[in-house]
């Protein structure tokens, strides 16, 4: 745990040193990491609290733009028939900050990191005893069979379905595809070669490949979960 969390603060330290970019809700020319959220506060009243405690700041501010190009407040995440009318909505409830209650957020804090450390050591020292896993039910990408963990499911997929959620290095990467594929099963549509029908018998005989690069890494809609806390969506294979 130590290990991960000098990983996080070192990739932290390089966040810092790289970052530029635009503003997410203006056409301010690019910014360095200071001047850049001095300006979301200032000039528009944002805040996700003390910077020192951000990590992954580029993933976040994706995140965030993802949501206002799809028309929905970044607070109460309600969507809006216009630009204008969310603009109009968000300044009026002052809605320019995150949702505390969409778990989603804590990965970009690391505090959080920090917090479950404390927390494991708390429980590490309170049930010494205590052998019972947590089940987090996870549905299998590619059939209907729900797993008590997403390393189960993942043990399933790479056994039964011959793939390997591992090859997909980029954590954000894999965020996007296991979205993208919930949400294209859910339209009957394969994710693969593009059949529409029954995809659990489909997927039985389809060579089941990574979509070309270009596809989804990039589309920033991915990054929202598909099926709400998809304890799929929490495998870590650098930990």
């Amino acid at each position: 745990m130590e290990t991960a969390i000098q990983k996080l603060l070192e990739q932290q330290q390089r966040e810092w040193t790289d970052f530029e970019r635009r503003c997410i809700f203006c056409t301010q020319e690019p910014m360095k990491r200071r001047e850049y959220f001095d300006h979301l506060l200032e000039h528009h009243s944002f805040s996700c609290g003390p910077i020192d405690n951000l990590v992954h700041l580029n993933a976040l501010l994706d995140a965030i733009c993802a949501m206002i190009d799809h028309v929905q407040c970044i607070y109460c995440e309600r969507k809006f028939t216009s630009q204008a009318v969310l603009r109009k909505h968000m300044r009026k409830k002052k809605h320019f900050h995150l949702n505390p209650r969409n778990t989603f957020y804590d990965r970009f804090f690391i505090q959080n990191y920090i917090q479950d450390k404390d927390d494991q050591e708390d429980e590490d020292l309170d049930f010494q005893d205590w052998t019972d896993t947590e089940r987090e039910p996870t549905e299998c990408l590619f059939d209907d069979q729900v797993f008590d963990t997403p390393q189960k499911c993942h043990e399933h997929m790479q056994q039964q379905h011959h793939f390997h959620l591992e090859h997909i290095t980029d954590f954000y990467h894999r965020v996007r595809f296991i979205n993208y594929v919930r949400r294209q099963n859910a339209q009957s549509i394969c994710y693969s070669c593009g059949f529409q029908g029954e995809l659990e018998e489909h997927f039985k005989s389809c060579q089941l490949q990574l979509p070309p690069e270009h596809h989804i890494w990039e589309q920033l809609e991915y990054l929202f979960p598909t099926i709400d806390d998809d304890p799929l969506l929490t495998l870590d294979f650098e930990e």
